[in-house]
């Protein structure tokens, strides 16, 4: 009767163990397009705006960058995913869209030769109605193509406000 017993708890206690190593899903599921060590950040130097969907070690890890430049009215938006099968110069509209709110940006793939990545870049944007789409609630959806990503919602709005106090444009 006691082995019984005894068995009845290893169980038990190997259930629990199993169980802690596999929590459930909605328990423990990230944010739709969270990347691990990746946050948002509105950072405003020496005059220049960036808001910025990446790694806050280092400035070549990122997703999403979007800068501003008041006194020379530059503007650019870099969408930093790998979109094979294009080529440098191509146009590539951008399409950022939070629920229902959508804008679409005239972008052209660029190349990084480091890491052999071709990516979309608009420069010359208009930034107010990027904005306003990233003010929506939800997780952000970027069409390049036929590439979608997606972008948390964690920390947008706080960093968005900070990149919003440095670019006055539109």
């Amino acid at each position: 009767m006691a082995q019984r017993g005894a068995r009845r708890i290893g169980l038990g206690a190997a259930f629990c163990l199993v169980a802690a190593a596999f929590p459930a899903p909605e328990a423990d599921a990230a944010e739709p397009g969270a990347l691990e060590g990746y946050e948002w950040q509105g950072v405003v130097r020496d005059g220049t705006a960036s808001f910025v969907y990446g790694s806050p070690e280092t400035a070549e890890d990122l997703e999403f960058w979007l800068t501003c430049e008041p006194k020379t009215k530059e503007t650019e938006l870099t969408v930093y995913v790998d979109i094979t099968g294009t080529k440098v110069g191509q146009a590539m509209p951008i399409e950022i869209s939070v629920g229902s709110a959508k804008t679409t940006v005239k972008g052209k793939i660029a190349t990084d030769e480091m890491t052999g990545f071709y990516y979309a870049e608009a420069k010359g944007l208009k930034v107010k109605p990027v904005v306003e789409v990233l003010k929506g609630a939800g997780t952000v959806t970027i069409k390049t193509g036929k590439l979608t990503t997606l972008l948390p919602e964690k920390g947008r709005a706080k960093a968005l406000a900070e990149f919003a106090k440095g670019c006055m444009l539109d």
